[in-house]
């Protein structure tokens, strides 16, 4: 059982090898098939090619060409597939994660928005609110909650737009689990919002969206703001 799984493991990291040698014995078998039922050329007919071009080098050369040409080119191929395939995945994996990431900041706003709203006073008078300290406090308090916010808001939406701020996707888009936990309780647990980049600046830049270079002084004042 053990070295079934160490025999898993080496074909997940050569994926690639084990495709190519699957590719190159399905393309030999082929070849010999078709020989076989054009010209009843078996195995044996092919042993007694292979002793005959043992003895000329030339001779032995030119088969081996003839057979390794379409395995390499076979070979060529199959590579770039693999590569285009993983390289597609890859973008589509990282496509998602920073959906998913974008809609993750935009409800925990959303949260601790209303979460702050909360913290505001209730049934009393503008005039009342002024005049009590405790309203005042509680107003300072909640303004405060909304304030800090929309700037966790505005960090991790500008890491998720901006490449140079980031090392890597992983960690610009690293969630803990007591966040998610907390969006669960609020009621924001599974909501679906399917923010776009697009959308991010739009809120992150609402009046300089229809400015380019309004847009470009905003995004440069945030990168040197949030910069770790």
């Amino acid at each position: 059982m053990y070295g079934f799984r160490c025999l898993t493991r080496c074909m997940r990291r050569r994926h690639g090898t084990v495709a190519t040698v699957i590719a190159a014995l399905a393309l030999l078998t082929y070849f010999l098939k078709q020989n076989y039922e054009s010209d009843e050329r078996d195995l044996l007919y092919w042993r007694e090619v292979v002793l005959l071009s043992s003895r000329h080098p030339c001779l032995m050369a030119a088969l081996v060409a003839t057979v390794l040409c379409p395995l390499l080119t076979m070979a060529l191929i199959q590579q770039r597939l693999i590569r285009t395939v993983e390289g597609t995945v890859s973008r589509m994996r990282r496509r998602n994660r920073r959906r998913q990431f974008a809609d993750f900041i935009v409800r925990r706003l959303l949260l601790q928005l209303e979460l702050a709203m909360l913290r505001m006073p209730r049934k009393l008078r503008v005039d009342q609110q002024l005049n009590d300290p405790r309203a005042r406090m509680r107003c300072e308090m909640a303004k405060e909650a909304a304030y800090r916010a929309v700037d966790i808001f505005r960090r991790d939406a500008a890491a998720l737009l901006f490449k140079h701020r980031r090392r890597s996707l992983d960690e610009a888009t690293f969630v803990l689990d007591e966040e998610e936990l907390m969006l669960l309780h609020g009621g924001y647990g599974h909501i679906d919002l399917r923010v776009s980049c697009q959308l991010l600046r739009r809120l992150l830049y609402p009046q300089a969206m229809d400015r380019p270079q309004q847009l470009t002084r905003a995004q440069t004042r945030d990168v040197s703001q949030y910069q770790t």
